[in-house]
């Protein structure tokens, strides 16, 4: 699991991912600060809880990424 504290970024969007919101807080691509390492049903994935972070985005946002669409730039 990722720690808090950890900077991350996360993946951009591919055409798979749920629908765009049309506001910046979507996530995707954006870099930030772990807050929490937890468990979370995805979107249509079929797969159940999965490994998951929240981050403060850098736009200031919390968004919740399963943790295979995040990289550690910074480890904490």
């Amino acid at each position: 699991m990722i720690k808090p504290g950890a900077y991350i970024q996360y993946r951009d969007r591919v055409e798979t991912d749920p629908p765009k919101s049309g506001t910046d807080k979507d996530g995707w691509g954006e870099r930030g600060i772990v807050i929490r390492s937890n468990f979370w049903e995805f979107f249509n994935t079929g797969k159940g809880q999965e490994d998951a972070v929240e981050f403060l985005s850098e736009k200031g946002h919390f968004i919740v990424a399963a943790a295979r669409d995040v990289k550690v730039v910074n480890p904490k």
